[in-house]
């Protein structure tokens, strides 16, 4: 590995324990607020820049911006097209772009509020982090820490170089790199307490129980798609207004946004057929036009 191969993460420290960054790196944090992503996102770009290093942050969430984007240069691209159209462009961006370029994206747990399914933002993942490395970048991403299912996070850690635990308990900010791509010390998995730009190793035992017991691993995690539905159906007794609303919601998921399609099954069909209709798909997404039509015909052919 060549000197100039190597990248700053913008912390001296934290570089020393994961013996920098590396061309080709995805850096993915797994972060509770984005606030925590956003502070380590400044510290990279600043050093980058400081280096002539060309930085680009790829914005498409609804969360806060990460940076202010007059001072960055900034793609904005639209996930609502859909996650074929989206990862596309993304590709095509990065392609345009070319050779050792760094990367900053948002928050991919957001992806959530357009597509409905981990399994989308795991599979946008794994043919985009391939593509970055083979054009030499260092890209950061972030998920929020227990939204997702543990089956997409091991995909999510499988596929990246580096997976990065980011903490920020009593005022204090920690790392605990889980995954750092072929390279290794005695300490650099355990959890890094940050001070300005120094990273010291957690090892005394009041310190690493403060730490966590702050944190919790055990919890079942449903998909969100399924959480979706699972939370729908307990609100079969709520008022008629509050059904119809979230129906709708439900038919956007599931059938999608054609207006005359889905005023005629909003017209027909109620909270519990959708359920139903959801309870008999295998996985997720759009259901398919003809079967659509053929759920709708019957359901007026019954009225």
């Amino acid at each position: 590995m060549n000197l100039y191969d190597r990248v700053s993460t913008g912390i001296k420290g934290f570089d020393h324990v994961i013996d920098h960054l590396r061309l080709g790196d995805n850096v993915v944090w797994q972060v509770d607020s984005i606030s925590g992503y956003k502070k380590m996102a400044e510290y990279f770009v600043k050093s980058s820049k400081s280096e002539k290093m060309r930085v680009i942050y790829v914005r498409f969430a609804n969360h806060e911006p990460i940076f202010n984007t007059s001072d960055i240069m900034t793609y904005h691209i639209d996930p609502q097209k859909g996650f074929e159209s989206f990862t596309i462009e993304i590709h095509n961006l990065i392609n345009e772009e070319g050779k050792r370029v760094l990367y900053v994206f948002d928050c991919l747990t957001d992806l959530l509020e357009y597509w409905h399914s981990d399994l989308m933002i795991g599979n946008f993942f794994k043919a985009t982090c391939p593509y970055l490395y083979d054009l030499e970048t260092v890209a950061y991403f972030a998920i929020r820490r227990n939204y997702h299912t543990y089956s997409t996070i091991a995909g999510i850690r499988e596929t990246t170089q580096l997976l990065l635990d980011l903490y920020q308990i009593n005022e204090k900010t920690y790392i605990h790199p889980l995954k750092v791509w072929q390279r290794y010390s005695p300490t650099m998995f355990f959890p890094h307490l940050i001070q300005g730009q120094d990273a010291v190793c957690i090892t005394s035992s009041a310190d690493a129980s403060e730490l966590f017991n702050s944190i919790n691993r055990y919890e079942i995690r449903l998909d969100h798609w399924n959480r979706i539905f699972s939370d729908a159906k307990n609100m079969l007794d709520a008022p008629a207004e509050e059904q119809n609303t979230l129906k709708r919601r439900l038919m956007q998921m599931i059938i999608g946004n054609q207006s005359r399609m889905l005023e005629l099954c909003d017209r027909y069909f109620t909270l519990s057929d959708i359920l139903a209709v959801a309870s008999r798909e295998i996985g997720t997404g759009f259901i398919g036009g003809k079967s659509v039509g053929m759920l709708l015909a019957r359901k007026i052919l019954e009225v």
